[in-house]
């Protein structure tokens, strides 16, 4: 993990814990905001799945793309 991501694993799990909590929280306030202006088809949700199903798996990817750069 360490060499993938540059952290151990106790430390992606405790980040991918507020990572996750953070995401859904700027989800919902993105979903009001749209709503009040009239911007918004679909509650949060909603639509197309993606195919990283977890917070996790989402905040790995973006980590290992982020220190390829």
């Amino acid at each position: 993990m360490r060499a993938t991501t540059g952290l151990s694993t106790s430390e992606f799990d405790q980040l991918a814990k507020s990572f996750g909590q953070q995401t859904e929280n700027e989800g919902w306030i993105r979903y009001e905001r749209e709503v009040e202006q009239g911007n918004r088809e679909r509650k949060p949700g909603g639509g197309r799945r993606g195919n990283l199903k977890s917070f996790a798996e989402k905040l790995f990817l973006w980590r290992k793309a982020k220190l390829c750069m």
